[in-house]
């Protein structure tokens, strides 16, 4: 208060320095000209110009004063070479009315030009201010990342870029109701315990990165890279924490896409080798079965078991190249039956349904064919039934169901072969990741590569393949669902 009122003073003493002199400088003028070329000019007509400029410059009062100081310079100056001026006279009162009639008009024009001036000043800054906010909104909202602010001292966010509803699906006034607990919730808890560490050891002044899967308002995780600082105040007491989200979904996906295929393309460098080890003794094996199916002496039952391990045989030489990649088909495709197919998928595990118990139950419509490999349909089917054997506990059941039927999109026709258990269920966090190459949940004695292999030749012969999981101790089990072009 006291600041305001000496900046008050201050400038109206400067005002009346410069209105007082600028009534001066018109008489100092007027001397001289009387003093070099011998002519008076009227006391007044030089003060016209000092009056507009000081109310021009410094407002109404202030050209109101230099207006009556140059009244009163006039009454108390004489020049050398003039008469004294004199009052007395009414003329000179009825000069002395008009000049500040005059000068109160030009006051008043000039007072009213500077407040036009202003508010046109003043406009041109808000549309200014307007349109700057507005590209700022629009790059906000426009921008791939996410711009925030969070208070320690209140846990709260106080500012979040509208950007954030186009990348996770949260508004600014999500982000107002959230505190800490509940925004850190939405980190995938598998990388929950490393973001909160992240931020323990964040030094002020410096910026650190760090990349999780969030939570979406969707509920879909998205991988986000948050680039942060931490700010402090006088003491050292940390008052907020800003910084950058990024939406890195695309980027993770692609290197995770990569490291699949370093890891596909290294599997087949071992595949060579291992091929060229296992081709000999397969051979070997297989001579030997021959000759032994051709002995004159060898018992029927005994025949049809060595016949059923020959053509095991040579699956297992087809399987072995093909899910390694270095399969290149040498069969046909064909006419073949979907219930031959099952059949023998199942009597393939025959030895473990009966060590388990298990239920088998195989339905549906009867006279199936479609054209295909009848060896990439039976890995197929073989491997989703021993999936459905290592899942289901004693005495469960399998059911198999195939079913002819029409596509509502399009009118295609296909055959859809339904394969579900009651076992123990996929969770929902891995099921996304069931048709990855090289994941299996059984530990050391899978491979990882079944279901991989059978998605990829369901695609390959221009089908789908689905599923569906429950864990509820109610009802659990898994259903694969595979349909293909009849």
């Amino acid at each position: 208060m006291k600041g305001t009122i000496k900046k008050r003073l201050a400038r109206l003493l400067v005002s009346s320095i410069v209105a007082i002199a600028a009534a001066i400088v018109p008489f100092l003028i007027r001397e001289g000209l009387a003093h070099a070329f011998g002519f008076i000019l009227p006391p007044f007509l030089l003060s016209y110009g000092a009056v507009l400029l000081v109310a021009l410059g410094l407002g109404f009062w202030a050209g109101l004063l230099t207006a009556l100081a140059a009244i009163i310079l006039a009454n108390i100056w004489t020049l050398p070479f003039a008469a004294h001026w004199h009052t007395q006279y009414w003329s000179d009162a009825v000069a002395h009315f008009v000049f500040v009639f005059i000068c109160i008009l030009v006051c008043a024009l000039s007072e009213t030009y500077r407040s036009t001036l202003r508010r046109t000043v003043a406009f041109e800054g808000e549309r200014e201010l307007r349109a700057s906010e507005d590209r700022f909104h629009s790059v906000l909202r426009d921008s791939r990342d996410v711009l925030y602010r969070f208070n320690l001292q209140s846990g709260r966010y106080e500012f979040v870029s509208p950007s954030a509803q186009a990348v996770i699906g949260y508004t600014e006034a999500d982000f107002n109701s959230m505190g800490e607990e509940m925004a850190v919730a939405l980190v995938h808890p598998d990388e929950r315990a490393a973001l909160l560490e992240q931020f323990k050891r964040a030094e002020p002044g410096s910026q650190i990165e760090v990349e999780y899967r969030m939570r979406g308002k969707d509920g879909n995780y998205r991988w986000v890279s948050n680039l942060l600082s931490v700010h402090c105040g006088t003491g050292g007491t940390p008052l907020y924490r800003e910084g950058t989200l990024r939406d890195i979904t695309e980027k993770k996906t692609a290197e995770q896409a990569l490291l699949r295929s370093a890891t596909l393309a290294s599997a087949g460098r071992m595949s060579a080798a291992i091929a060229h080890e296992i081709n000999n003794p397969l051979a070997a094996v297989t001579n030997l079965l021959f000759l032994a199916l051709h002995h004159p002496d060898l018992p029927e039952p005994v025949r049809e078991y060595i016949a059923t391990a020959d053509a095991e045989l040579n699956r297992i030489a087809l399987i072995t190249r093909r899910a390694l990649g270095f399969y290149r088909e040498a069969n046909a495709p064909a006419l073949v039956s979907i219930d031959s197919i099952l059949d023998s998928a199942i009597d393939l595990f025959k030895h473990q349904i009966h060590a388990r118990q298990a239920h088998i139950v195989k339905d549906g419509d009867t006279g199936l064919e479609l054209t295909a490999v009848g060896g990439e349909l039976r890995q197929i089917f073989s491997n989703l039934i021993s999936n459905s054997l290592d899942a289901i506990s004693e005495q469960g059941q399998i059911h198999i169901r195939a079913r002819r039927g029409r596509s509502a999109s399009n009118g295609n026709a296909y055959i859809r072969v339904i394969v579900a258990d009651n076992g123990r269920g996929i969770s929902d966090e891995i099921r996304s990741q069931i048709f990855e190459p090289f994941f299996t949940t059984k530990g050391t004695v899978g491979t990882g590569l079944g279901l991989w292999v059978s998605g990829q030749l369901v695609e390959k012969n221009g089908g789908t393949i689905r599923s569906r999981s429950s864990t509820s101790p109610e009802r659990h089990g898994t259903v694969f669902l595979v349909e293909l072009p009849a």
